[in-house]
């Protein structure tokens, strides 16, 4: 059985390697055409685009290997049913569940060095990147460029229209509320400064309000009275939260939540990198009932048609459950987890109708 067990491995393996070169290969051309109309902007030339195009190598590897693994191993399986080595298997006693089982062996393996490099290659190497980008057309990078952002703690709400550094921020503003929600107190400010590790405010204006007058105060020198933490937002500004590392997405939710602000999306893209790996798992499994089954005898081609149109399936329902879950405050654990839920009753389907054939 175990040479077995490397056999079916090394065939699923091999063939879903010529997929993701194949399927790299597509998007790096995609890529690289995308960036021709910004060749010529300052330094920015054709060396540049090669250079920028191969440094998003590693992303784009994360994202299309769960299509990849399951064309690959539609493809890998279904060569050795056309040589008919897996009739030869299950006529020598072999079960469709202990093939199945190699699969899952040749998918854990490749998940293992797939998932090292989405974590902790991709992200550097995706910044890196767009640094070069930025570099060569003379536009600097500023990792602290944000919109406004609203921070909210207790019953005060602060708005900071400017984020300088990592202990710097610029024109404040906070109200305050009492318990019945009636605003005692608005605050500005033209600067903020983090000094061992609280944020003071400098040149502030302060308003205190009673049911009968107003009065205004000045002051040089202001506690803020909230706590917040730039440098954890700057890993979000530089990368899209799909291309975050799930320990920067963690740390980033954590945040947002002490700070109490919304977290939506970024809890959706941290469910759905912690989950891609089952998600891939479950696609590269779910080769086998397709190749027992209804693509016992097809042809080739009909097997790679076949792999093209579940993993856009595939790919239109993450497209479509994640701006969903968002829009109606799903948890975005379910949402992360029904793609993997619908392949594994589609799987178990399948296997079923195999049971029953097999039985007839």
């Amino acid at each position: 059985m175990r040479i077995l067990d490397r056999y079916i491995r090394a065939s699923v393996i091999w063939s879903t390697s010529i997929v993701v070169l194949v399927l790299l290969g597509m998007e790096s051309f995609i890529e690289f055409i995308s960036e021709l109309p910004s060749v010529g902007v300052a330094n920015y030339g054709l060396l540049s685009v090669f250079a920028y195009v191969g440094m998003q190598l590693p992303s784009d590897l994360y994202q299309l290997f769960p299509v990849a693994g399951f064309i690959g191993s539609l493809i890998g399986l279904g060569r050795l049913a056309t040589t008919n080595e897996l009739t030869i298997m299950r006529a020598a006693g072999v079960s469709i569940a202990r093939i199945a089982w190699s699969v899952v062996k040749a998918a854990l393996m490749m998940i293992i060095i797939i998932t090292a490099i989405g974590e902790w290659l991709a992200p550097s190497w995706q910044y890196h990147a767009m640094e070069l980008k930025e570099k060569q057309m003379q536009r600097k990078l500023n990792p602290w460029a944000s919109e406004a952002l609203w921070l909210h703690q207790g019953q005060s709400f602060v708005h900071v229209d400017s984020i300088v550094s990592s202990n710097e921020v610029q024109d404040i503003s906070r109200f305050d509320f009492d318990s019945h929600n009636h605003l005692i107190a608005a605050l500005n400010a033209d600067h903020g400064f983090l000094e061992n590790g609280a944020w003071q405010l400098t040149q502030v204006s302060l308003t205190r309000l009673t049911p009968n007058n107003a009065r205004v105060m000045h002051y040089d020198k202001l506690p803020l009275g909230v706590s917040f933490q730039p440098n954890l937002l700057q890993e979000k500004m530089q990368l899209d939260p799909e291309q975050q590392t799930v320990s920067g997405l963690w740390r980033n939710i954590q945040f947002r939540r002490q700070a109490g602000l919304l977290a939506n999306e970024l809890e959706s893209a941290f469910w759905s990198r912690v989950l891609q790996p089952v998600t891939t798992v479950v696609m590269i499994c779910l080769g086998v009932p397709f190749i027992f089954g209804s693509l016992r005898s097809a042809s080739m081609g009909a097997r790679i048609l076949t792999g093209i149109i579940v993993g856009f399936v595939f790919y239109m329902l993450n497209q479509f459950l994640g701006p969903l879950a968002l829009v109606y405050q799903f948890p975005a654990w379910i949402t992360g987890a029904l793609p993997i839920l619908l392949f594994l009753l589609i799987y178990a389907v399948l296997l079923s109708q195999i049971g029953r054939r097999g039985a007839a």
